[in-house]
Protein backbone atom coordinates (compact mmCIF):
# COMPACT_ATOMS: atom_id res chain seq x y z
CA UNK A 1 0.00 0.00 0.00
CA UNK A 2 2.78 2.19 0.61
CA UNK A 3 3.88 2.03 -3.08
CA UNK A 4 0.39 2.75 -4.01
CA UNK A 5 0.52 6.22 -1.68
CA UNK A 6 3.72 6.74 -2.93
CA UNK A 7 2.81 6.75 -6.48
CA UNK A 8 0.16 9.42 -6.38
CA UNK A 9 2.31 11.58 -4.37
CA UNK A 10 4.90 11.63 -6.92
CA UNK A 11 2.21 11.61 -9.65
CA UNK A 12 0.77 14.86 -8.13
CA UNK A 13 4.07 16.46 -7.55
CA UNK A 14 4.70 15.90 -10.95
CA UNK A 15 1.81 18.15 -12.20
CA UNK A 16 2.58 20.59 -9.49
CA UNK A 17 0.07 19.82 -7.25
CA UNK A 18 -0.54 18.47 -3.43
CA UNK A 19 -2.35 15.14 -2.53
CA UNK A 20 -2.92 14.68 1.04
CA UNK A 21 -3.45 10.54 1.34
CA UNK A 22 -4.99 10.24 4.75
CA UNK A 23 -6.01 6.58 5.14
CA UNK A 24 -6.71 3.90 2.16
CA UNK A 25 -9.90 1.89 2.83
CA UNK A 26 -9.18 -1.61 1.11
CA UNK A 27 -9.71 -4.40 -0.96
CA UNK A 28 -13.03 -4.94 0.15
CA UNK A 29 -14.47 -1.55 -0.53
CA UNK A 30 -13.05 -1.27 -3.85
CA UNK A 31 -14.68 -4.70 -4.76
CA UNK A 32 -17.70 -2.84 -3.37
CA UNK A 33 -17.53 0.59 -5.80
CA UNK A 34 -16.63 -1.63 -8.53
CA UNK A 35 -19.82 -3.35 -8.09
CA UNK A 36 -21.96 -0.05 -7.64
CA UNK A 37 -20.14 1.21 -10.34
CA UNK A 38 -20.96 -2.00 -12.66
CA UNK A 39 -24.98 -1.98 -12.03
CA UNK A 40 -24.82 1.96 -12.59
CA UNK A 41 -23.35 1.25 -16.07
CA UNK A 42 -25.94 -1.27 -16.91
CA UNK A 43 -28.86 0.96 -15.99
CA UNK A 44 -27.86 3.98 -18.17
CA UNK A 45 -27.02 1.70 -21.18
Amino acid sequence: MTEIVRFFQDYKALERKNVSIEHLLGKNYAYKVIRESLELYKTNL
